[in-house]
């Protein structure tokens, strides 16, 4: 019996909207999803953590904690290093694990082109691309490119770039931070998948030439359209684009992991909610976010594949497994193993002001106007 408003605020601009709200004690909105800038609302302790500490009636159960993705956990837990006088908590409720990045290829290209299966390795990856790569009517036009990823900076603080870099960052052995909360990508492993991203646009030319601009919604609509044979993007999209009557590629689309150097890996967000600590009605917001993580709830998310469930016994229930065509199954199977792999980008103080420079740099590196040690390191 909770009546629920969206307030309708526009994604350009959000998170600043937000935290000028929250810092000014605003209580227009009671709770909110987030998927970009967690470290910026924890940091200011703006937001009522999920422990019991400042609210004691909002405090996740030990039932419900075990049963998430520990990775989703962790990425809404602040701090994740030491900070005096702060100790870890939970400050938003991961309510989906849509997020972890997959690789969608083309099932019937693949199959043409005398390949056994879907690309594993970045050998795989620039061999594929280059087969698959082609201008069809012989007009010295490319129609179909062999592979993307995302190169824009224009949504979530520069985030879709940085998410292209740290797929390839963890997919080669590297880490983003090391033990003590320091700067760790401008290693041999950051350098060797920076140049790696450089060579797919410069040297191979397998992803298409305006690359830079591009969103996951970009993505899905050049994969969707038939433009594309390959790329990473968000599993959500795999599914609307093997569906959809609007779809070109209906029934032609499938997921795997991202093809890696030393080990599996890749990136993951997902969508959280948070209650404001000025809302005026916590105790509201509480029980729709504890209703969204019924597992009832989690099934009704999960059943659409557009939102994946956070709960992986959701998807491995009895019920769920009845509802899908073998197709789903198979899919939902490889994205579990990809999601156990995942991880989130770390939260620390700064970290999105570090994302937001990181960005800057990668696109530096990929517009060939630094090389890949020199941007790092910058």
């Amino acid at each position: 019996n909770v009546k629920v408003k969206d307030v309708g605020y526009p994604r350009a601009g959000y998170e600043e909207r937000l935290l000028a709200q929250f810092a000014a004690k605003s209580s227009e909105v009671d709770f909110f999803t987030e998927w970009a800038a967690t470290e910026e609302f924890a940091d200011r302790e703006v937001l009522v953590p999920m422990d019991g500490s400042v609210d004691p009636n909002i405090k996740i159960s030990d039932e419900l904690r075990k049963k998430i993705y520990p990775s989703l956990v962790k990425m809404f837990t602040y701090p994740q290093f030491p900070m005096p006088g702060r100790s870890p908590k939970l400050y938003m409720m991961p309510i989906n694990s849509s997020d972890a990045m997959v690789y969608i290829y083309r099932e019937d290209l693949i199959k043409d082109a005398g390949f056994a299966g879907p690309p594993k390795s970045w050998d795989d990856r620039i061999k594929y691309g280059q087969k698959l790569t082609r201008d069809i009517n012989g007009d010295s036009v490319i129609d179909i490119y062999g592979d993307v990823y995302q190169g824009s900076k224009k949504v979530m603080v520069g985030k879709e770039l940085v998410e292209s870099f740290v797929n390839a960052l963890w997919t080669s052995g590297g880490e983003f931070l090391d033990v003590k909360g320091m700067p760790a990508f401008n290693s041999e492993a950051g350098v060797k998948a920076l140049q790696y991203l450089s060579d797919l646009k410069n040297k191979h030319k397998t992803v298409p030439p305006g690359i830079m601009t591009y969103t996951f919604a970009d993505v899905r609509d050049l994969l969707a359209s038939g433009k594309v044979a390959m790329g990473e993007n968000w599993v959500g999209y795999w599914k609307w684009m093997d569906s959809d009557p609007a779809s070109q590629v209906r029934g032609k689309v499938m997921i795997t992991p991202i093809p890696y150097l030393t080990k599996p890996g890749g990136y993951t967000h997902a969508g959280g909610l948070g209650i404001p600590l000025a809302a005026k009605n916590r105790k509201e917001a509480w029980e729709y976010i504890k209703f969204m993580m019924m597992e009832s709830s989690q099934t009704l998310v999960h059943l659409s594949l557009l939102d994946i469930t956070a709960i992986p016994s959701v998807a491995k229930s009895a019920e769920v497994q009845a509802f899908f065509s073998p197709r789903d199954r198979r899919a939902m199977r490889i994205y579990d193993t990809i999601a156990q792999h995942a991880t989130p980008l770390p939260l620390y103080r700064g970290s999105s002001k570090v994302l937001r420079v990181l960005g800057d740099q990668v696109e530096r590196a990929l517009e060939q106007q630094a090389k890949p040690n020199e941007a790092l390191d910058a």
